[in-house]
């Protein structure tokens, strides 16, 4: 949706520009100007859909664009702002059809109601131009959202998105959880990945693109399908498959379809949380699951990780059998007991400091191996079985790499035969992480454990030790040194030196030379 904000003060425009945040209004564009000249080109051009200016301007008032809109019978919805109330500009306003007649200063509260009125307006004004696919999917997402569960406001509410079978029709809810995505797919934007779902499922549950397909919150989707567009609960449930084995074999998805079957559409919200709540139990996926409400509940069997045996899998480096090992009990705690995302990350945490406490005798930690990624994956693990396993093989592989650089000889040769070649470079402990693929903070122990000193001071001690040679063997500027010495600042060299040597560059050369000359 496109607002005009038309004002002869720059101060005033600006104001109106930052007062309230527009976007949760639906307007998606602001455009701003100073008169009414421009702002006639600009709704030309633009095709506005609502207006909110000023009544007194030096280049024409506000009246004067309400009349010329009015004599072109463009489509806009006008609210005008004065610093006057006379009645004589209200009245001539409303005879132009202006929506409201606010005062300035104008405040918020007041500006924010008269645009949930105004915006409310055109999508009722637009509501039966909408594509009957779009108008159902706002119906049903606005159905949730302010959970309509009384009879007659869900009809009220069917009227005004011009859905004729409101009160008639059943309609069976359909969520769709998503439990594990592969990276490679995570890595597009969610407004495309939601809308490849949304055609996948139009063209299997219906055949068209008028399937309602709302994205409830992150990795829960919800359909819904009247009993006018197919005929039972097992129809939906063959689709449920359909649509479900398409995802797995296509994009490598891990998910679960639920319903519930048909009822009455104001029954729906209760219905939806019912099948959210049973979702975020369910930690198993690729199923269709068809929820009844006689579902028993499993035993409750609180899983531990079998300390014993996995410690010393894990200190032996067999992690091909320890991960099998996870994966078996994981496994058995989602289809045995009464579990729940909460039970998934208590299990991943004391598994992570059963690790985490048999590296400590040898200095190291988990955590210092872990990237980014690893990090996001340790974030998603209590989603589902299939987020778990994923953090525990890329743990795996994260320390059989980490096996395979003899972290501390390895690196540290490495790190310093690479300072040496780029002594003329800002090297930071960043770009010394990325490249010998670690941790900052665990390269950095690492290197103090084999060198007995900070990765900082071995540079800065690598930088001077050149710097000083620099000045006593050349006649290379103090300026020139700075720079084949990785500063780009001179004040910031000049400083450093200094403060590592007790003197001056300048000094320090005279010194030297001085030195060199008694010493002929």
């Amino acid at each position: 949706m496109k607002l005009l904000i038309v004002d002869d003060e720059q101060i005033a425009l600006e104001g109106l520009k930052h007062i309230i945040n527009w976007e949760a209004y639906g307007i998606d564009k602001l455009f701003m100007t100073y008169n009414i000249i421009h702002a006639k080109e600009i709704i030309i051009q633009e095709n506005i859909d609502v207006l909110l200016c000023d009544i007194e301007m030096p280049l024409g008032s506000g009246i004067e664009l309400l009349e010329w809109i009015r004599a072109k019978a463009i489509k806009i919805m006008p609210i005008l702002l004065t610093c006057h109330s006379e009645f004589k500009y209200a009245q001539r306003a409303l005879q132009l059809g202006c929506i409201d007649y606010l005062l300035k200063p104008v405040e918020e509260e007041e500006l924010g109601r008269v645009m949930m009125h105004t915006v409310r307006k055109i999508k009722e004004e637009q509501g039966a131009a909408i594509k009957p696919g779009l108008r159902k999917e706002n119906f049903w997402k606005e159905v949730w959202e302010e959970y309509v569960e009384e009879e007659e406001n869900f009809v009220r509410k069917a009227q005004c998105f011009y859905i004729p079978e409101g009160r008639k029709a059943k309609y069976a809810a359909v969520l769709v959880g998503i439990k594990y995505i592969p990276e490679e797919i995570e890595k597009w934007r969610r407004e495309l990945f939601h809308f490849t779902l949304k055609n996948i499922a139009s063209e299997i549950f219906l055949g068209n693109d008028e399937l309602p397909f709302i994205m409830l919150e992150n990795g829960t989707y919800l359909i819904v399908i009247s009993d006018r567009e197919k005929t039972g609960t097992d129809d939906i449930m063959e689709c449920c498959q359909c649509f479900l084995e398409y995802c797995i074999r296509t994009y490598g998805c891990s998910l679960v379809c639920y319903s519930k079957g048909f009822d009455k559409g104001w029954r729906l919200p209760h219905t939806i949380e019912e099948l959210m709540k049973y979702n975020k139990r369910n930690l198993i996926s690729n199923k269709v699951l068809f929820i009844d409400g006689k579902e028993k509940e499993k035993e409750f069997i609180q899983r531990e990780p079998k300390e014993k045996l996995w410690k010393t899998l894990f200190l032996e480096k067999e992690y091909d059998c320890l991960y099998r090992e996870i994966e078996r009990e994981l496994f058995r705690m989602a289809e045995a007991s009464n579990t729940d995302n909460v039970l998934l990350a208590q299990f991943t945490r004391k598994t992570w400091e059963l690790f985490n406490d048999a590296c400590q005798p040898a200095g190291a930690r988990l955590g210092d191996l872990m990237t980014p990624e690893d990090e996001i994956r340790y974030q998603k693990q209590a989603i589902s079985v299939d987020y778990a396993l994923d953090f525990y093989r890329n743990l795996f592989i994260n320390l059989q790499k980490a096996e395979e650089l003899n972290q501390l000889k390895n690196v540290v040769d490495r790190l310093k035969d690479y300072i040496s070649k780029n002594i003329d470079q800002d090297i930071t402990r960043e770009q010394l992480a990325e490249l010998m693929n670690l941790n900052p903070d665990y390269l950095t122990r690492l290197f103090k454990k084999e060198t007995g000193q900070s990765l900082k001071d071995y540079i800065l001690k690598k930088k001077m030790g050149m710097a000083r040679e620099l000045l006593s063997m050349t006649d290379m500027s103090v300026s020139e040194i700075s720079m084949r010495v990785g500063f780009c600042n001179f004040s910031h060299f000049t400083t450093t030196f200094k403060k590592y040597t007790g003197i001056p560059p300048l000094i320090y050369r005279n010194e030297k030379q001085k030195e060199q000359g008694d010493g002929v």
